[in-house]
């Protein structure tokens, strides 16, 4: 599966992290909710992130949706196609 997240919302999470003096960040790809039900999820990607001289002490951002529609985009040498 791609993980395929907005531009836009990835530098608002790494302004918000280095704002906060994060020096490591850790992303946790989350699947979604496999199973239709009242409150569907879709897969998003989670950032945690938390300095150097502390690293036991994780601070959780906001999540970003992954983006669908875009199964038939190749990357080749850094560049998509499509």
């Amino acid at each position: 599966m791609r993980w395929i997240i907005p531009v836009s919302e990835l530098s608002k999470i790494a302004k918000e992290l280095r704002k906060d003096g994060m020096d490591y960040v850790e992303l946790e790809l989350l699947e979604g909710d496999p199973i239709p039900s009242m409150n569907p999820s879709p897969p998003s990607v989670l950032f945690s992130g938390f300095r150097k001289a502390e690293p036991e002490f994780m601070i959780e951002y906001d999540e970003i949706d992954v983006v669908s529609g875009f199964d038939d985009v190749e990357t080749v040498s850094g560049n998509i196609r499509f």
